[in-house]
């Protein structure tokens, strides 16, 4: 028969063995999720903090838009007011040149006069109203350009300030030491704020100054292009056929009038200051002749003078000599067409009053450094730590546990070391015009690529590289 053995002991032992791993895996799962939840709340800090510093490199790129546009419609403005006081000093010749014609008409001298006396009257008005905004205009621009040089500055003490601001709103635990001055972080964002766009000058090019005059000309040369395919169809020209053509055989005639608008320099050295207009209207004649078998209607040349009229916007210095223009399209092709009354005009108006004689011209503006197609600008890259001390980061060893056993770090193993955890991300304004709405699509339906024309710039998350993640790296070890 066999008899039962019993077995006994203590298990307090292995009861504590066992409980002391359990409460290790516990902590460790609880640093876990304490270093998780911090670690995506300073993820979510960086990213808050890259982006709003990204909008405001966004909003400097737009207000430098806003103002070159501004300075463009100004501009035209100032080639509406030069037109319309040509317009007017045309219309008051062309009545008085009617009047004398026809002075000795009977009932026909009494309607031209009429007309010679409202002709006057809108001169009166015209000019000195046009000649208020004209200096006005010109006023605004030199207001924009100062603000773009005050808006460029003010753009990096913003941007510090918001970053700053930010990562305290969000955490007020966070570290922004290493992102404000290591020249990685924000110093690399002044840096190519600074150099992505430039303020170009008419002065350095008139003056040719400095290594890179030719730069400035090149990009003064766009702001014209731009201003002038801005241009009314008013000041653009005033071009056409007075009534039908008259046969008194063998001649035909005609009534032809010519005008425009142009931005122009006194000579090519100089940069484009003055705001010149002229408008004329000749009688033209063709004459019916036989040639080697063939019959017809045979060239129109200038035969009469009928009106003439000038204007220029312009500092004293600058004022052109309308003859320089001769044989060229400029001014709706007036010189050569209508070649007598553009010489009238010239000698009646080259020394008339101006519509401005403070007239700056094209002013001093910023503009995209670089050349090419162009679709993002200066970001950021920031670099945000934590240290786990004040009870920042509540995890086991932070209270107490574990604190004086570096055997067994469960902080560490958790994915924090030397009690500090890191976030970086990077943010940069980018230029987007969307082709899907109907109010913003170009009209030639191109793609537009980024310019300081349109205001069309926003911010994004950009990718990290993995030389800027090493960098990173390298620099948050010797902290």
């Amino acid at each position: 028969m066999k008899m039962r053995r019993y077995q006994q002991g203590q298990a307090l032992i292995f009861v504590v063995g066992f409980t002391a791993i359990l409460i290790l895996a516990v902590a460790y799962v609880f640093n876990s999720g304490q270093i998780s939840n911090e670690k995506s709340r300073l993820q979510n800090t960086a990213d808050a903090v890259a982006y709003s510093v990204a909008v405001v490199e966004a909003k400097d790129l737009n207000f430098k838009a806003y103002t070159n546009r501004a300075m463009v419609a100004n501009q035209v403005a100032i080639a509406q007011a030069v037109g319309v006081v040509s317009w007017s000093r045309w219309l008051q010749n062309t009545s008085r040149n009617l009047a004398t014609v026809t002075s000795w008409i009977p009932y026909v001298n009494a309607v031209t006069r009429v007309v010679q006396q409202v002709a006057t009257a809108i001169n009166r008005v015209a000019e000195p109203l046009m000649q208020g905004i004209a200096i006005a205009a010109d006023t605004v621009n030199r207001i924009l350009s100062g603000s773009q040089t005050v808006m460029h500055g003010a753009t990096v003490l913003i941007a510090r300030e918001t970053l700053v601001d930010i990562a305290r709103e969000n955490d007020p635990d966070v570290d922004v030491g290493m992102s404000v001055r290591n020249a990685l972080f924000f110093g690399s964002m002044v840096r190519n704020h600074n150099r992505y766009t430039r303020r170009y000058n008419p002065n350095s090019v008139r003056n040719r100054r400095g290594r890179d005059w030719r730069e400035h000309r090149e990009r003064m040369d766009e702001f014209r292009t731009v201003t002038m395919d801005s241009r009314d169809r008013f000041s653009v020209g005033r071009n056409y056929r007075l009534g039908p053509r008259v046969t008194i055989w063998p001649i035909r005639l005609e009534i032809r009038r010519r005008g425009g608008t142009q931005l122009v320099s006194r000579s090519r050295g100089a940069p484009y200051y003055t705001w010149a207009a002229m408008d004329t209207m000749s009688l033209h004649r063709s004459r019916f002749r036989c040639r080697r078998w063939r019959c017809r209607w045979r060239g129109w040349s200038e035969t009469l003078p009928i009106g003439w009229g000038a204007a220029q916007a312009s500092q004293r210095r600058e004022v052109i000599d309308y003859r320089s223009f001769r044989g060229s399209r400029d001014f709706g092709g007036s010189w050569r067409t209508n070649r007598r009354a553009s010489y009238l005009a010239r000698s009646e108006f080259s020394s008339a009053r101006n519509v401005n004689n403070n007239h700056y011209g094209l002013l001093p503006f910023y503009d995209i450094r670089s050349d090419g197609l162009v679709e993002e600008g200066p970001g950021l890259l920031v670099y945000l730590s934590k240290r786990n001390s004040n009870n920042a980061i509540r995890t086991v060893r932070n209270t107490g546990f574990n604190r004086r056993n570096t055997d067994i770090d469960i902080e560490e193993r958790g994915g924090m070391v030397r009690g500090r955890m890191g976030a970086m991300s990077k943010a940069v304004p980018y230029f987007s015009r969307p082709n899907d709405v109907t109010s913003l699509r170009r009209r030639d339906r191109f793609q537009e690529y980024g310019n300081l024309y349109n205001p069309y710039w926003q911010a994004k998350l950009d990718s990290i590289t993995s030389s800027e993640k090493r960098r990173v790296q390298v620099i948050s070890r010797t902290l």
